[in-house]
């Protein structure tokens, strides 16, 4: 990836900030650890950062770049971090960026560094899916617009019609609830796809039960063990040997339901290697019902 400074009027970031942030590069994938790079002015509007684009393709003016870490870490480079945030671009991924992305505010050619906006208020086009749209939020693989009908983003604005349009839009670090259709059935999570309004779509994730419908017996008073008879069943017994069968109500989960998600900092789950990042916002009210003497009766 090329490091080279600008030249006056080559870029619209400030020629002292690109340069200060070149040096800052250079310093550390040189390994010059001991060696403090320039400081960039403490200029930038609030929401703004410096961004370097590791997309593979040129990025225009109010394009999109899913944020996929700092530029330098900290834990290598604690000097030349504090001097300016400033983070990768990369591919939108719905997954992975719907709320850690940006809108560059000038053309970032690839492998260059350019400022963008991460917070507040900013033009950028927006694929309407419907007339109302009122959010939208990242497209896989698209660097040019947002989605209409994703989380991510508020629309203040747009123009009216679908497709393509230019809109006004306001975003931060809200985590805004998805609507997912549950595509197969765990103890302690489900796996969905994402919904919006022109259906199911994207590829299938994992998505937490709510923490006190896991298959865990320490999360539940007086419980000593627990045995899973179905997804959506237990068997549970207390110290004293005292039985009952516990099933999920007023509804069990079942492939086609559709749930309210929300990304969560803290899931406790790990699937297939990978850290569950999404829980069921468990709108329907699902609790665990003691049908002992009743097993027979699963709830459709």
């Amino acid at each position: 990836m090329p490091l080279d400074h600008a030249r006056p009027g080559q870029t619209a970031v400030p020629t002292g900030d690109y340069n200060a942030m070149i040096d800052m590069a250079r310093n550390f994938y040189e390994g010059r650890h001991n060696t403090s790079p320039p400081s960039p002015h403490a200029g930038n509007p609030a929401g703004q950062i410096y961004l370097r684009n590791d997309s593979g393709e040129d990025v225009p003016r109010f394009g999109v770049l899913g944020i996929d870490g700092p530029l330098i870490d900290p834990a290598d480079h604690l000097d030349a971090f504090k001097n300016q945030p400033a983070f990768l671009g990369v591919l939108p991924a719905v997954l992975d960026h719907a709320d850690r992305f940006a809108v560059c505010v000038e053309p970032i050619a690839d492998g260059q560094i350019g400022r963008a906006k991460i917070d507040g208020v900013v033009q950028v086009q927006v694929d309407k899916q419907t007339e109302d749209d009122a959010t939208a939020g990242v497209a896989d693989g698209d660097l040019t617009q947002l989605k209409g009908g994703e989380a991510g983003a508020q629309i203040v604005w747009a123009e009216a019609g679908t497709g393509t349009k230019w809109a006004v839009v306001r975003f931060g670090s809200d985590r805004e609830p998805r609507m997912a259709e549950v595509t197969s059935l765990g103890d302690d999570y489900v796996l969905v796809k994402l919904v919006n309004a022109g259906g199911v779509y994207g590829p299938e994730f994992a998505v937490a039960k709510p923490f006190m419908l896991r298959h865990d017996a320490d999360r539940y008073p007086n419980v000593d063990t627990l045995t899973s008879t179905d997804t959506n069943r237990v068997e549970v017994e207390d110290a004293g040997g005292a039985t009952e069968s516990w099933e999920i109500r007023p509804w069990a989960y079942h492939v086609g339901d559709t749930l309210m998600i929300v990304r969560a900092s803290h899931t406790g789950l790990t699937v297939s290697s990978q850290s569950v990042q999404w829980i069921d916002l468990n709108i329907d009210g699902r609790a665990w019902a003691d049908i002992t003497g009743n097993v027979g009766s699963a709830q459709a």
